[in-house]
């Protein structure tokens, strides 16, 4: 517990920084990088532990649900998780969500972050979302299973 608190803390201190950039393999087998959007639109990073997992297939399920509000107000949905990219297509397919998956399989981008971890030989990424404006700044972070009205409203606040 006390680690987790630690990172969420450090996590929490990138508000206001510039987002990491990064390119990583999606699901469709393309490379994205952050700084595709940058000048472009906002985006909403979110880092998930596990595909196939309950909480997980929740959280991205409810992205897809929600999706046209965040195209809406300028803003792409990123989902991101340690799991391979074909492992990535499949999730992305079984929670029917039509924004990237990235694969970040040695959890780098996710140490960029401030989210990666895990227990012992298991590793992920915390369940950590980030909206990041379109200049690339980390507006806001969220610890745990989004808040998406909330997202929402820090997106709305972007405009």
């Amino acid at each position: 517990m006390k680690t987790f608190l630690i990172a969420a803390a450090a996590a929490s201190a990138l508000t206001g920084a510039q987002a990491p950039d990064f390119s990583l393999q999606s699901d469709q087998g393309a490379k994205v990088s952050l700084s595709d959007y940058r000048g472009k639109q906002a985006v909403v990073l979110a880092f998930f532990p596990k595909a196939f997992t309950p909480g997980c297939e929740k959280e991205m399920t409810d992205f897809g649900r929600e999706l046209s509000k965040f195209h809406a107000l300028g803003a792409e949905v990123i989902g991101v998780s340690y799991d391979t990219p074909e492992t990535q297509r499949k999730f992305a397919l079984h929670c029917a969500a039509s924004f990237p998956f990235l694969s970040d399989e040695g959890g780098k981008v996710a140490d960029q972050y401030r989210t990666g971890g895990g227990f012992g030989p298991f590793k992920f990424a915390s369940r950590r979302t980030f909206v990041i404006d379109r200049s690339g700044v980390i507006r806001s972070v969220q610890d745990g299973m989004p808040d998406m009205p909330k997202l929402l409203k820090d997106l709305e606040g972007l405009r």
